[in-house]
């Protein structure tokens, strides 16, 4: 049997969890089956987990490299991609069966200039790009939609990111469309969870949040929703775990509403686990989400889930019945996590609840979607 050529590009392999869901799919794909390559676009984002039996490029040694700044600004300002086409067709010099970009913005940018070296190319959809079309910024004109027009296959992580995905893109039936969850690594995440925190100290009824300090992950709510919390005589701690370019007004914001003792900015984490494991709640506040791997992650530590109304909460969460899913607002934030803090027995249920909700990310389904995306070579 010939083995199925696969190349993924990503903009990175630490931090986010697009990039966290390549790491344990490339963990878990047959190497005897599919001869895997992935191009990371900034080699200092390319982290700590090399997965055996893969072979790695890098694209650019960092967002701050001259060379990247001058090619980007040719594309951006002038719309002339000569330069980003030539680098990115020198590091990807072989032929594929199947190239994919993981992630919307960038990787399916680069991915665009090397449609020509794969048999079949096919890019991954992780977010509401209704609500959050963040990767807009990443092209000129029309280039974002060209591209996903030339793909053979689009792969959502929800039934709800291919309907919103739909409204913006209006792609040729030819194009295939899958629906495939990511894959959640639970003896990874259980082992790494039990690993010393130093850094802060659990003093209180505490409630863990995991994301990127964006406006979209609503973190201004959480501060608004201390305050609430703290002026009521509600004892509790947030622990915020992350970093993002909302990080210096996330700060005047926790000063400004006197929570600096409540509400605690603890930064990136490269294991984030014992801390959600330490937390008797874990919460996300976005105000958009597609499919949330961290919530998996939440559930394998059998963590009380709170989450606003975005459709992934409600996809993950199966309407509420495995999470707490409340109205994006600090009242609603506030009022659900006093509720939990008061009610030790319901507390202890969405903690079962959230276990039986992991089951959704079982390795095996995800790899039978993932073979008849890629297919294999007889």
């Amino acid at each position: 049997m010939n083995m199925t050529r696969v190349l993924f590009i990503i903009t990175g392999l630490e931090g986010g969890g697009a990039e966290k869901a390549l790491v344990n799919l490339l963990r878990a794909m047959d190497k005897q089956t599919y001869n895997i390559s992935v191009l990371v676009i900034f080699g200092d984002k390319k982290g700590t987990d090399i997965v055996d039996g893969v072979t790695y490029h890098t694209l650019f040694g960092n967002n701050h490299s001259i060379v990247y700044k001058i090619a980007k600004h040719l594309y951006l300002d002038w719309h002339t991609p000569a330069l980003l086409t030539y680098l990115t067709r020198r590091k990807v010099p072989d032929y594929y069966d199947v190239i994919v970009s993981f992630l919307e913005g960038d990787s399916l940018l680069y991915h665009s200039f090397v449609f020509d070296r794969a048999q079949r190319n096919i890019s991954w959809v992780h977010t509401d790009l209704v609500e959050n079309h963040w990767s807009a910024r990443h092209f000129v004109g029309e280039d974002e939609k060209k591209a996903y027009s030339t793909l053979n296959g689009v792969v959502f992580v929800s039934e709800y990111a291919q309907t919103q995905f739909n409204k913006v893109f209006h792609l040729s039936e030819n194009i295939k469309q899958y629906i495939c969850p990511n894959i959640i690594n639970e003896t990874e995440i259980v082992q790494k969870s039990q690993e010393l925190v130093t850094d802060v100290l659990k003093r209180t009824f505490t409630i863990c949040s995991v994301g990127r300090l964006e406006e979209v992950k609503g973190y201004d709510m959480v501060v608004e929703a201390a305050r609430i919390l703290k002026r009521q005589g509600t004892d509790v701690d947030f622990w915020i775990i992350g970093t993002g370019s909302q990080e210096k007004r996330l700060r005047a914001l926790i000063q400004g509403a006197g929570v600096d003792d409540i509400v605690h900015l603890l930064g990136y984490k490269a294991n984030p686990y014992p801390y959600m494991r330490m937390a008797d709640i874990f919460q996300t506040s976005s105000r958009a989400e597609g499919l949330p791997l961290v919530f998996g992650e939440a559930m394998c530590l059998g963590k009380p889930i709170v989450a606003t109304r975005t459709i992934g909460a409600l996809t993950i969460l199966q309407d509420g019945e495995y999470g707490k899913i409340v109205d994006m607002s600090p009242s609603a934030i506030a009022g659900i996590i006093t509720e939990l803090q008061m009610n030790h027995s319901l507390l202890a249920h969405c903690g079962e609840l959230s276990r039986i909700g992991k089951k959704q990310f079982d390795a095996q389904n995800v790899l039978d979607i993932v073979e008849s995306v890629l297919g294999k070579n007889k």
